[in-house]
């Protein structure tokens, strides 16, 4: 829907607003600590595992200590090799979109891991961990046809009464645990952000813009979970989880986009949320080799967006799903898994706004001479999905897995059935190597598909993937791995802008398509002694067809260079230090060539676009820096930190916007602008500090 052009307009007051908790730029971009196996993160096991499902892995434990992350463990995704951060701080993997990407809390799926303002939606201390899958996933993942982020939460323990509280310049937090009897226990964490209290909306105000923050942005989470063991061989738990972001401000007649279309003047009120609650019961058989679980979870969510006096978008959704996995193990070779997942997502849709036909093919989506409708509808989409996958011990050296995910909807009325495949193989104590190949499908987004506005008869996005990795361990804790990967994507959505185009009076067709590859290279140390690190490093290349026209370009996030090393000092057992030094190849634009009076009002002064992501800004890098004191007490501990976030105070260029009201222009065009056209520069924030202190007891 109009959404994506109107937030993609407001490019001034997104930068102005995303500065109070900084910018994705600012925040995101974070390291991810990689284990001995190829292409994932460790999977700590399920109920049953010899390890305690209580506790935080080690591998997450060891993600809270590194520098710029703020001790938000899932921010370090941004540093694994082939992932970083689209301009709304979500992850892009392997040169798919942000959109291309599923998210899964306990195997829930989730709208979003991440607030709006960049950090995660998570108390630290309840992921248990989390999986990464960047391409290639297994059949039990669906609807994506880019990566895959799991997110485990730990159970709570059976202990006493315990609190553990924090607060940082950037939010506070609590997290409350205890026992109820001795087969049951719970927690329950609040967050709320801090920033937004401390700082005044004034002080948030750039002059001479056209932007007055009028509420901060501030955002707040909540997670709780509750469990009891019936029996060896029963649980029953229960969760619920939630989130919500909001932000206000006001655009003056001097804005830019304003300038663009007067129809923008006016207040901006953001706000989004979401609540979920899932009930899960699980089943082992007594002998160990088989295992039941039901899950049901239903969802809300809430969007609504304000702007330019009396337009509008509302959109809720109400999700509910139910799903069942078995999974069994025959002749000592053989585990089956399968499931079977039923989704209904019912959305409604309230708006009164500008609709204009935009895709990620559009250099540009003119809303200046379109007139605000008002649009309201209800959607319904019903999904049945369904895998079985079997993991064959070939050998004590290799493993083969083989499986089928299959999927069905009634909205778009489409089934896909897609084989999946993965070749482990263990060459000996140091060297193992894989292959990972599959079909994939997504639907379009809410947008492409609603009656009206989009095209109901779209076809699902579909997607093959093929990986090859290689690794090697070097002992005292050094090993090393790399993959190569390659997407092929067909039946991207694309606009109809052509009126002679047979499927003009649709919107948008099927009529895209892109491909994706590249090398990675990942070398890890463990912590042996004091210190622990790694380096990560990416090249690729992303790219996208338009087949109506037959012109391939750059993607939006064509990042043909991205490198990342980490280094921690743990200096005793109180003190540590960590570094983080980031860089890629800088952002894909569109350079505007030419300005021109718009026809209907002389006084709008409208960008003429050249080639679609013909040009690239400068190289992004930043350097961001820890210190932390943590000392143990009787009663529990205590703690405080320091995060310096971008040391050095690198400004990164994340756009050039038209600027019309004539502030800051540069007096020299970036590469491609016509030398008529008014630029200013979009940049990250210079040095960000955090201090923030942690008490348990």
């Amino acid at each position: 829907m109009a959404y994506k052009i109107i937030s993609n307009r407001l490019t001034q007051t997104t930068a102005v607003v995303m500065c109070c908790l900084g910018s994705s730029n600012a925040v995101n971009g974070q390291t991810l600590v990689p284990d001995e196996t190829l292409t994932e993160i460790v999977t700590i096991g399920e109920w049953g595992d010899a390890r305690d499902n209580t506790q935080v892995s080690v591998e997450t434990e060891r993600l809270l200590g590194v520098a710029g992350a703020v001790e938000d463990p899932l921010q370090a995704v941004f540093s694994m090799p082939g992932v970083t951060f689209s301009d709304d701080g979500e992850p892009v993997i392997r040169g798919s979109g942000p959109g291309d990407n599923a998210f899964y809390i306990d195997m829930v799926p989730a709208r979003n891991l991440y607030h709006v303002w960049g950090n995660s939606i998570f108390n630290k201390y309840v992921i248990r961990d989390f999986e990464l899958h960047p391409a290639a996933f297994s059949s039990q993942y669906g609807n994506a046809t880019g990566g895959v982020i799991d997110v485990r939460l730990r159970d709570p323990k059976n202990v006493p009464f315990e609190t553990t509280a924090s607060l940082s310049f950037l939010q506070a937090a609590v997290l409350m645990e205890s026992r109820i009897s001795d087969n049951q226990a719970f927690y329950v964490s609040a967050r709320q952000s801090m920033l937004d209290k401390i700082a005044k909306e004034e002080d948030l105000t750039e002059e001479n813009d056209g932007v007055i923050i009028e509420d901060s942005p501030s955002s707040s989470d909540y997670q709780a979970k509750y469990v009891w063991e019936v029996n060896d061989r029963n649980r029953l738990s229960f969760t619920a989880a939630g989130s919500s972001d909001e932000a206000g401000a006001r655009l003056t007649d001097n804005n830019n986009d304003v300038l663009v279309d007067p129809d923008l003047a006016g207040a901006i009120d953001y706000s989004e949320s979401f609540d979920s609650q899932g009930l899960n019961w699980k089943w082992k058989s007594a002998t160990g080799l088989s295992s039941f679980s039901l899950l049901a979870t239903n969802m809300t969510e809430e969007s609504d967006f304000f702007y330019g006096g009396n337009q509008y978008l509302k959109t809720d959704v109400d999700r509910t799903s139910v799903r069942g996995d078995y999974s069994v193990s025959l002749l000592n070779s053989h585990t089956i898994k399968a499931g079977l997942i039923y989704e209904d997502n019912a959305y409604d849709i309230d708006a009164n706004q500008k609709f204009v036909s935009c895709s990620d093919f559009d250099a540009n989506c003119s809303t200046t001479d379109v007139t605000i409708q008002r649009y309201v509808n209800q959607v319904e989409v019903t999904r049945l999905t369904a895998y079985v996958e079997d993991l064959f011990k070939l050998s004590d050296k290799q493993e083969l897995t083989f499986g089928l995910h299959y999927s069905s909807d009634d909205y778009l009325d489409d089934t896909q059935i897609e084989p999946r495949i993965r070749w482990n193989y263990q060459v000996d104590d140091q060297w193992s190597t894989y292959i990972a190949l599959g079909q994939y499908s997504q639907l379009p987004d809410l947008e492409y598909i609603a009656p009206d506005i989009g095209n109901p008869n779209l076809e699902t996005i579909k997607a093959n993937h093929f990986v090859w990795g290689i690794g090697q361990s070097l002992g005292h804790g050094w090993s090393w791995k790399t993959d190569l990967y390659y997407k092929d994507i067909s039946d991207l959505v694309i606009s109809v802008t052509d009126p002679l185009h047979p499927d003009f009076d649709k919107n948008y067709t099927n009529r895209a398509s892109g491909k994706a590859y590249g090398v990675e290279l990942m070398v890890n140390k463990d912590r042996v002694g004091k210190w622990d690190g790694w380096v990560a490093l990416s090249l690729g290349k992303a790219e996208r067809t338009d087949l109506i026209n037959n012109e391939t370009i750059p993607f939006d996030y064509d990042r043909p260079v991205m490198f990342d090393l980490v280094a921690n000092y743990h200096l005793s057992d109180r003190w540590s230090f960590g570094v983080k030094w980031k860089f890629q190849t800088g952002d894909r634009y569109t350079p505007i060539v030419d300005v021109a009076r718009n026809s209907l009002n002389s006084r709008v002064l409208e960008p003429i676009y050249g080639q679609r992501n013909s040009e690239t800004t400068p190289d992004y890098h930043r350097l961001d820096f820890r210190v932390q004191y943590k000392k143990e007490k009787a009663w529990g501990y205590w703690s405080v930190y320091a995060d310096i976030i971008n040391l050095y105070g690198r400004e990164n260029v994340s756009g050039y916007d038209f600027a019309p009201n004539g502030v800051d222009v540069l007096n020299q065009p970036p590469a491609g602008f016509g030398s008529n056209v008014p630029v200013s520069t979009s940049v990250s924030q210079g040095a960000i500090p955090s201090i923030g202190v942690e008490v348990h007891f």
